[in-house]
């Protein structure tokens, strides 16, 4: 069998070799030089031909030899890959990552836990996932196109953990891959993120040129699991620097050709719901395919066995407030003796979770600082973090803070050692930088942030607590960490976080605003006015009861238990959501709340429905209505159009007409079949086989 010798030739120059041909057909040589060492290849084309005279030339010529006896060009393929990219000591190298990552989530709670990865309920593409989330990315790496890859969670909902997870599957099942895994909060050089693709490259690829590795990442033998991209996207709340996040869409598209697999983790972002980047995947539909999966909040019942559940419950424990990942972990971990201890404080399990981890900390490290003290540097670290907008930095900078703003205490912890064994401010500080309430970047050990975001929040609440509710917060990544390590506390503390972020609560996104409110207090405390919520889970609220609710959208959302109160409710809609045990109160059919798509367990919307239905036409304005909602498509003095909107693309910004007119509107543009439902929740469609009668009805012709 003769191997063609174009091809083989192709990819020996992709691997930086020059390519002699000799007398003999059948044999090729391919030559590297690096630095003192030149290495030769001599390929046989046909594995019996006779090499030894090009083999001895080449030899005495300087030149490390090696023949190579391809069967395929795959084998080729896989052998300059291996080679080069050192995948096997590359694969352990990896391995020790997760291992290490997985021990530092449990091994401080007891030295018998094991780690175990929990699979949250998922929606893939806005459908809810049968399967596991690493499983629906692994079935697809094998595909001969290129996909984008969007894992979303709520901070502290698992982001990184299914990152891991993905990347441990990946090494040890694809035997042909090699991923590129690397933690974006842990490099701060953001702001151009095509410098910072590169140096994550060179970081990860020492040896090998940038060209070389994205060339392999396009041939989908190194899949790029990014974790943590949100933290490029954060903006303050006096600045929004959108061209930034259009770059970083851009490189990341740049990447997307032939086989290329990309994996982003990140919280939900505006960038990923807003019409640009919608526009930006429409514009490359054929080039590439997009999955959205969304990590729902960890259930109880999937980390905590029955009898511990059942503990719980008799101690009267608000279980859904517990749904967190690292409390859940904390709690699965802990010996029997130790859970029942932590139950019988029922008030204060985050603060015994930090009492445990602090009083290991003493024992482990000969740590001569009381769990206060080590608590209140932490909360000095993080305070420095949000005034200085990090979260993450090199062991040499935390050392220094340690050494800098705790030079008092740091003294005061030397001298309670023996004289014998005083160690110095150096060495307390650097225990303090490998604490195990910090951690380092698995892959690289370049920078060192909290172990997780529960933590980080935890301390960052507190900071801004005690910073009251003047205080300026530059910064607003910090607030959702915050909100999430409060919510398992009493509502007197929640209360305290809430009233503590009234100046800056406005400055944040409408749907966060709402997710605070009621995660802090279980109720809401203010007016909405112009408010989108999506895609949140929604438990025993009262809506219209004391507060004013005002075009308001609440779309692709659970409800359960909601009492609407519609006398203080003015033009709000409900658009493709799932009531349960929902009630309707005080309609005496006026035109102030609209429901689109939605179910209920007992048909309450059902009042509502029906009186929509008896309101007489208004030509005139309708038609003006059916235009505006057209030119959400095709806006003037566009000569494209957007194929597909998200309905809350639709409904905001409008000043003109109400909800329910918008819902009428778009109800005949249906019936006309102009607008058509797209094969994904919540978005709909312009339908191009009726492209002249929209321009006609637009007035474009």
């Amino acid at each position: 069998m003769y191997l063609d010798k174009e091809k083989v030739k192709s990819l020996y120059v992709r691997y930086g070799f020059e390519v002699s041909d000799t007398d003999n057909k059948e044999i090729i040589v391919c030559t590297v030089n690096n630095g003192h060492y030149y290495n030769a290849d001599i390929v046989l084309l046909n594995k019996d031909a006779k090499s030894d005279e090009i083999f001895s030339e080449y030899s005495d010529s300087g030149y490390a030899c090696q023949v190579r006896r391809y069967t395929s060009i795959k084998d080729v393929e896989e052998s300059l890959f291996k080679g080069f990219f050192n995948v096997n000591n590359s694969k352990d190298r990896l391995n020790r990552a997760y291992l290490n990552f997985t021990k530092s989530l449990v091994s401080n709670f007891s030295e018998n836990s094991n780690y175990s990865y929990i699979n949250s309920r998922y929606y893939i593409n806005g459908q809810i996932g049968n399967e596991t989330v690493v499983h629906e990315i692994k079935n697809r790496l094998k595909e001969k196109k290129p996909i984008l890859f969007l894992i979303e969670a709520a901070a502290g909902f698992g982001k990184t953990c299914t990152a891991y997870e993905l990347l441990h599957h990946i090494i040890n099942d694809e035997h042909t891959s090699l991923p590129l895994f690397t933690e974006l909060s842990r490099n701060r050089q953001a702001k151009i993120f095509r410098y910072v693709l590169l140096d994550e490259i060179d970081n990860f690829f020492p040896s090998l040129s940038s060209k070389l590795v994205r060339m392999e990442i396009k041939s989908g033998k190194v899949p790029v699991i990014l974790d943590g991209f949100d933290e490029l996207l954060h903006t303050s709340v006096s600045e929004k620097n959108d061209e930034l996040n259009e770059t970083m869409i851009e490189t990341i598209g740049e990447l997307l050709e032939g086989q290329a697999k990309v994996i982003l983790t990140t919280r939900r972002t505006a960038v990923f719901d807003g019409d640009d980047f919608h526009e930006w995947i429409n514009s490359h539909k054929d080039d590439f395919d997009i999955i959205r999966i969304k990590i729902d909040e960890p259930t109880v019942s999937n980390w905590l066995s029955q009898d511990r559940i059942d503990i719980l419950d008799d101690n009267n424990i608000e279980i859904e407030k517990l749904s967190n990942p690292v409390l859940l972990s904390f709690l699965r971990s802990i010996s029997d003796k130790e859970f029942t201890d932590v139950v019988c404080h029922s008030s204060n399990i985050v603060e015994k979770y930090f009492e445990l981890m602090l009083n290991r900390e003493k024992d482990r490290q000969d740590l001569n600082m009381t769990v206060q003290e080590q608590y209140d540097t932490f909360k000095r670290l993080s305070k420095d973090m949000i005034d200085l907008s990090y979260t993450s930095e090199s062991r040499e900078y935390i050392t220094t803070f340690f050494l800098e703003y705790e030079n008092d205490l740091l003294e005061t912890v030397r001298n309670r050692y023996s004289i014998e064994s005083r160690p110095s401010k150096d060495e307390i500080a650097n225990k303090l930088s490998g604490h195990a309430l910090l951690d380092k970047t698995q892959i690289d050990n370049k920078a060192i942030g909290f172990i997780n975001e529960f933590v980080l929040g935890n301390f960052c609440a507190d900071n801004i607590i005690a910073s009251g509710p003047d205080e300026y917060i530059e910064d607003t990544r910090f607030i959702a960490p915050a909100v999430i390590s409060y919510v398992p506390r009493n509502l007197e503390k929640r209360k305290a976080l809430w009233n503590s972020l009234e100046f800056v609560i406005d400055f944040i996104d409408t749907c966060e605003q709402f997710k605070y409110m009621i995660s802090l207090n279980n109720k809401i405390l203010k007016d909405m006015s112009d408010f989108t919520i999506d895609d949140l889970t929604i438990k025993n609220i009262n809506l219209g009861d004391d507060y004013l609710v005002e075009n308001t959208l609440f779309i692709n959302c659970d409800i359960t238990n909601m009492t609407i109160d519609c006398n203080n409710i003015y033009d709000v809609s409900f658009i493709n959501c799932n009531f349960y045990d929902c009630e309707l109160i005080n309609y005496i059919g006026e035109e102030n709340i609209t429901f689109l798509g939605c179910s209920s367990d007992n048909n309450f919307q059902s009042e509502v429905i029906d009186y929509i239905d008896k309101i007489e036409d208004e030509e005139d304005k309708e038609k003006n209505c059916e235009v505006y909602i057209l030119e959400k498509f095709w806006n003037k003095g566009r000569d494209t159009f957007y194929k597909h909107r998200h309905i809350k693309g639709i409904y905001t910004g409008n000043a003109t007409y109400s909800h329910k007119e918008m819902l009428k509107a778009l109800d005949k543009l249906k019936k006309k079949e102009f607008i058509l439902e797209a094969n994904k929740i919540s978005f709909l469609e312009l339908n191009i086989a009726n492209i002249h009668e929209i321009k006609l009805c637009m007035g474009k012709i």
